[in-house]
């Protein structure tokens, strides 16, 4: 873990049990911790429950495909289901595959568009959505030595 690296803390007890900010320094008994909306922090190692590290962030096309695609077959047969409703007798959602073979090859064809668009529009807004990706790390030990100090120059070991 380095100095200025983005971390997440979890307090073992405490107001606000859990910090995002970067690793200022690492003094001794204490790491130190800034940010973005984040006060100067110095929390003592003693109160860490679980330190996190920051591994970039990542899209969810996949998650955001599977959904589109849901919504784009629930899209194409409501659409099609819409090309029979001439017929008053017929409640049946896929009363619209119930035609002449060029109905029913005009109706597929709506649904598979449909899942087309849906799956890609879904990829692409999940892509667009992304979450970072935390990696536990062993929380760091004082020195026996004496307090080490490291402040926005190295690595501290972990």
């Amino acid at each position: 873990m380095r100095v200025d690296s983005r971390v997440r803390v979890t307090l073992r007890t405490g107001p606000g049990l859990e910090y995002v900010g970067n690793l200022d320094a690492w003094q001794g008994e204490s790491l130190e911790l800034s940010g973005s909306g984040l006060a100067h922090q110095s929390i003592p190692l003693s109160d860490l429950a679980k330190l996190e590290i920051s591994r970039g962030k990542k899209g969810h096309w996949l998650v955001g495909a599977l959904i589109g695609t849901g919504v784009g077959i629930g899209a194409g047969l409501l659409i099609s289901s819409g090309n029979n409703a001439d017929d008053p007798a017929s409640n049946d959602p896929f009363s619209g595959f119930a035609g002449s073979v060029a109905e029913q090859g005009t109706n597929m064809g709506i649904v598979f568009v449909s899942t087309l668009a849906g799956a890609g529009l879904g990829a692409l807004v999940g892509a667009l959505i992304k979450t970072e990706k935390w990696e536990e790390v062993p929380i760091p030990r004082a020195s026996p030595q004496g307090p080490a100090t490291v402040a926005r120059q190295g690595a501290i070991d972990c």
